[in-house]
């Protein structure tokens, strides 16, 4: 018989462990995954799908009866004896069904799977009486492993979906019904819409234009605090409040500062004309 292997490899996703060893935890789930992904492929269900796509029903190595020891024993005594000393068996169905049954129990005991080291790679080997049939059906059960992996997460995704449009119509339904509440409130005390909007009345205007005062004038105190603390912090250090940029940029304070400047050259031109000496 001859045997072919095909590849497997699988999505690495690692779960942190609840143990301190993340790695040991790690190696741990993933022994675990890839033992269930042996056993998808081994399963009679994923091999079924195999024994239907490549028509194995009508592939006499897989198909044809399976006599018992007991069974071929009795042949060859009736054989080689001139006398019967056992009876025939019944012959096995012919059936479709039964051809099935018995290719997919061939093929079970045909495949196996080895993972590669500790690495995510499973290994698929088949073996058959023929070296194509072998590499075909290797080929097929790795096929058949991926087609169904792609079903099952297409299935989950249809069930998500179905289950995020019911939450949104919920949703739905529940806002309008709150609408409906709010209209009827407003109609009920006489709330008037404003020029922001339906959802909008005058009370509620009224505090979005305070709220935006306030935040005005706490931005102005913040402004005056940083003010304040920067003249303190000149006045301790016995600077000039004169460099600051408000004393720098007003016409009062360049006003003193002109003035203050005559005055110094006047009392000069006076120091410079009475002297010490002046009779």
């Amino acid at each position: 018989k001859y045997a072919s292997t095909v590849s497997i490899l699988l999505e690495p996703k690692r779960p942190g462990g609840l143990s301190d060893d993340g790695q040991f935890a790690n190696l741990q789930v993933d022994s675990t995954k890839i033992g269930t992904v042996a056993s998808i492929i081994e399963s009679s269900t994923l091999l079924s799908r195999v024994v239907q796509s490549e028509n194995l029903a009508d592939d006499p190595d897989f198909s044809s009866p399976m006599p018992s020891v007991l069974d071929s024993g009795c042949l060859m005594l009736r054989k080689w004896l001139p006398f019967p000393v056992c009876e025939l068996p019944a012959p096995e169905p012919n059936t479709r069904e039964a051809r099935e049954a018995r290719a997919l129990y061939r093929l079970q005991h045909a495949v196996s799977t080895t993972r590669v080291n500790f690495t995510y790679v499973i290994n698929v080997q088949v073996v058959a009486p023929k070296p194509n049939d072998a590499q075909r059906l290797a080929t097929a059960v790795a096929e058949a492993y991926l087609d169904d992996q792609f079903e099952t997460r297409q299935e989950a995704a249809v069930r998500d979906t179905t289950w995020l449009a019911a939450q949104l119509a919920e949703m739905r339904t529940e806002l309008i019904s709150s609408e409906e509440k709010v209209e009827a409130l407003r109609r009920q005390y006489g709330l008037t819409e404003t020029a922001q909007g339906p959802n909008s009345t005058t009370d509620r205007q009224v505090i979005t234009e305070l709220t935006g005062q306030m935040v005005t004038a706490e931005s102005a105190v913040a402004a005056a605090q940083a003010k304040y603390q920067q003249v303190q912090r000149i006045r301790k250090g016995n600077g000039d409040l004169g460099s600051l940029p408000e004393a720098a940029t007003s016409m009062t304070i360049q006003q003193l500062r002109m003035q203050q400047t005559e005055v110094d050259r006047r009392i000069a031109d006076l120091a410079a004309r009475y002297t010490a000496n002046y009779p």
